[in-house]
């Protein structure tokens, strides 16, 4: 009785079973790419498709089971021969050790920007080294670089290209680039050299000179007529171009949790089909007529934007609606969805790991799926009742509709971004219908802008007040507290339970699901404890982030208690505190701060602090006695005393309470180094807190920027200065880490925080030669970004966070 239950539901939801095998094969092949035996797939594929094949000869239901299986081993086979099977002549194959080579391809992809740093992708075909071309596939990220003219779509060029692998994530939590390159098989970068040469033109002859041209039009008609912050966001909603979109709207965007308003989505696509569909009424077309010209425009806008997978998914999803009103057969849209995304993974099966597509897809399932039993958690009965079918049409159902779509990307937006973005349910309430209302102005600006119609400027103006006013909103809901909350990030076995517990808890009316729904709370409860190591953690881990040329450290104690040592540069438009320690704090769900610590008075270790302040509760900031007389070291104590915030001058001899087995002492600055006499640099760096960790029997040792005539003064500690881990003074600096201290430290590890390519030369030759001549293993955080160690007292060991 149970198979006969499963196999009719198999066949209500068919294209839904087909997709959830595909895509578990697809993410399965990812996980263990470089382990998958192609022979043993091929073997498997044929063994349980002949099984398949007799148990459906012999009419036994049981053959779905090992149909789906042999689905599930299409979608590993499909991922493993996409990409862990790269042929002779790919890049990856050709370039060798020596990057600069001499390319012939041709640009499919041209991506300008208004402050001239374009991006081109190049399809290589021909490459040489030294001796003669070769041919070679593979696609190579172009940065605009030296080049003063503009590439085109098609364009085939030559030029030298010294070539590069695109960044990886410079600290734990960073968005990593690399890996989104490659979804798109992207595995090299390089700037373009001055010298380009422009052989002929290649590419799609309709993307050529029918789609770009259009594309161009569009662009020129939104530059003409409409100004910022209306013009870059167009660009976004219309096209997908959204490089220009100012940053701190973004963040605000970001932050209030409606960044997906930004991307082409199927709400554009639902406005779009609207808008032909009631011109062609107007018009007098027939249903049929009408119907049929709007899905061929849909279709022509899908390749407009470059088959976006959100817009793909959308214009599926009415192509396949409407195909099966047309033949009279019933579809159900949890089907239409899944056989939509189907077809998209059995084209390019890398689109699953594509953020864009993941959030499209949940968002939409879950509203598919969640919204109609949210209705019956909150049953509602407004019939005859003209108030409360109001509120029933305009809040209740917008909220619930609201609250689903959230629910679903909930696991995402903790996985990706650490964050919980219930209030943007509230949000989406007021943001959607506003930004409805604007991208059908947008819409119809376009049909009255790209003839030169009359109304397109008045259109326009209309479209920047607006925006100017969903701008304003979406920054005051990004002040709430509540609108968005910072988690620790999860491990992929909480994410698994967090999608399940959603699932189970739609069915809460259920009361067959209440077992299940106890067991996940469950599992979600222990995996919780064991991913914070809530009982019986015994670990210390230090983080010397890579903040660029300066330093900045997170300390995670045993007891669950933060400490900060130095935040980063803050400068006119660079913000080390924001861009590197906030989200490294954030990352690792630190909310409060019991240490927060400035080495010394420089922009390069204070800076960051200020937002760190700002953002984060924190207990005491604690700060060299050595009485800095800078703007920026003013504004630190100003940020303190404003957020009420004790501060304490700590030298040589005091220590911090930091709990059992940890002792932190502070050994440096002694009283000769407290005064202010010059100002100088030197002086400044000499009055650096140097302080020693001790966790069991291991130690850290933070020297800050303090040179080698001040640690003259920290050596009559002598053996007690002994660490497993350095952090070296001054950025490696020549002036500092001399022979007799780094004989008496004696680290097993050393760590040099300095930024690339920095205009001062750190860290100096001579010091890193003498790092490695006392086998101290220097480690610099612009060779490996971020370094993270930890020691549960007895043994220190480094950390590969990126694994």
């Amino acid at each position: 009785m149970k198979n006969i239950d499963l196999t009719a539901n198999y066949r209500i939801y068919q294209a839904f079973w087909i997709f959830s095998a595909y895509g578990s094969g697809i993410t399965l092949g990812y996980i263990f790419l470089a382990q998958l035996n192609i022979l043993y797939l091929i073997v498997g594929t044929i063994a349980l498709f002949l099984i398949s094949l007799i148990l459906y000869a012999a009419g036994r239901s049981s053959f779905i089971y090992f149909a789906l299986l042999l689905v599930f081993l299409g979608g590993i086979s499909r991922i493993v021969s996409d990409m862990a099977l790269f042929g002779e002549k790919h890049l990856l194959n050709k370039v060798s050790g020596k990057q600069i080579y001499v390319v012939k391809g041709w640009t499919s992809e041209a991506h300008y920007r208004k402050d001239g740093k374009h991006r081109y992708v190049l399809n290589c075909e021909m490459i040489k080294d030294s001796t003669i071309f070769v041919q070679a596939e593979g696609k190579i990220l172009l940065l605009q670089g030296k080049y003063k003219g503009k590439l085109r779509y098609g364009e085939n060029i030559e030029t030298m290209l010294n070539l590069s692998l695109p960044a990886l994530p410079r600290n734990p939590g960073e968005f990593n680039y690399r890996h989104y390159l490659q979804i798109k098989d992207i595995y090299f970068q390089s700037r373009l050299p001055e010298k380009v040469i422009i052989l002929g033109v290649k590419g799609n002859f309709v993307k050529r000179n029918l789609l770009i041209p259009v594309r161009m039009k569009i662009l020129s008609a939104i530059d003409r007529y409409v100004s910022d912050p209306a013009n870059s966001i167009m660009k976004a909603v219309l096209l997908g171009e959204k490089q220009d979109i100012d940053k701190s709207i973004l963040n605000d965007f970001q932050q209030t949790g409606v960044i997906h308003v930004l991307a082409i989505s199927g709400l554009h696509v639902g406005i779009i089909l609207t808008i032909f569909l009631l011109l062609f009424s107007i018009l007098g077309f027939s249903y049929n007529r009408k119907v049929i010209l709007s899905l061929i425009l849909l279709v022509f806008y899908m390749a407009l934007v470059d088959f976006r997978a959100s817009v793909v998914r959308a214009t599926l999803m009415a192509l396949f609606y409407y195909g099966a009103q047309f033949m009279q057969r019933k579809s159900r849209p949890i089907n239409i969805l899944a056989a939509a995304g189907l077809l998209i993974l059995l084209i390019d099966p890398r689109q699953l790991f594509s953020i864009g597509f993941q959030f499209s897809f949940a968002s939409v399932f879950s509203i598919l799926y969640g919204y109609p039993r949210l209705k019956l958690l909150w049953p509602y009965n407004a019939e005859n009742h003209h108030w409360k079918y109001q509120f029933n049409k305009w809040l209740r159902q917008p909220l619930l509709v609201s609250f689903s779509a959230v629910l679903g990307i909930a696991p995402l937006t903790w996985y990706y971004f650490g964050t919980f973005q219930l209030g943007a349910v509230i949000a989406n309430l007021f943001i959607i219908p506003l930004f409805a209302l604007f991208l059908s102005l947008n819409f119809i600006f376009l049909l009255l802008a790209l003839p030169a119609l009359p109304g397109a400027a008045g259109l326009a103006f209309m479209a920047n007040r607006l925006m100017i006013f969903i701008i304003y909103l979406i920054n005051k809901f990004s002040q709430l507290s509540f609108i968005q909350v910072y988690l620790y990030h999860p491990s992929v076995q909480m994410i698994i339970l967090f999608s399940l517990l959603i699932l189970l808890l739609y069915n809460i009316s259920k009361k067959s699901y209440i077992p299940y729904i106890v067991v996940v709370i469950l599992l979600f409860t222990y995996f919780l404890i064991r991913d914070n190591n809530l009982f019986n953690n015994d670990k210390l881990r230090i983080t010397f982030a890579d903040v660029g040329q300066g330093d900045g450290a997170v300390i995670n104690l045993p007891n669950g208690e933060n400490i900060v040592i130095d935040g980063g540069i803050r400068q006119f438009k660079k913000d080390a505190g924001k861009r590197f320690m906030l989200p490294l704090l954030h990352y690792y769900g630190v909310h409060h701060i019991k240490y927060l610590i400035g080495s010394h008075s420089h922009s390069d270790h204070i800076g960051g602090l200020i937002t760190i302040l700002q953002n984060i509760k924190t207990d005491t900031l604690i700060l060299s006695g050595y009485a800095a007389r800078t703007k920026l070291y003013k504004q630190l104590l100003n940020t303190a005393k404003i957020k009420n915030v004790p501060l304490l001058f700590k030298h040589r001899g005091d220590q911090l309470n930091a709990g059992e087995r940890l002792r932190i002492y502070i050994l440096h600055p002694d009283s000769l180094h407290l005064i202010a006499r010059s100002y100088s640099g030197n002086e400044v760096n000499n009055s650096s807190l140097v302080i020693k960790i001790c966790y069991g029997k291991t130690a850290f040792l933070f020297t800050g920027d303090l040179e080698q005539n001040a640690e003259v003064d920290v050596m009559s500690y002598n053996s007690f200065l002994a660490s497993n881990v350095l952090k070296v003074g001054h950025h490696g600096s020549k002036t500092s880490t001399s022979p007799s201290f780094l004989n008496m430290v004696h680290p097993l590890y050393s760590v040099v925080s300095v930024g690339k390519r920095n205009k001062f030369y750190h860290p100096s030759r001579k010091t890193i030669r003498r790092l490695r001549e006392n086998n101290a293993r220097p480690l610099r955080t612009d060779h490996f970004g971020a370094l993270v160690f930890e020691s549960d007292g007895k043994n220190v060991s480094l950390l590969n966070w990126r694994k």
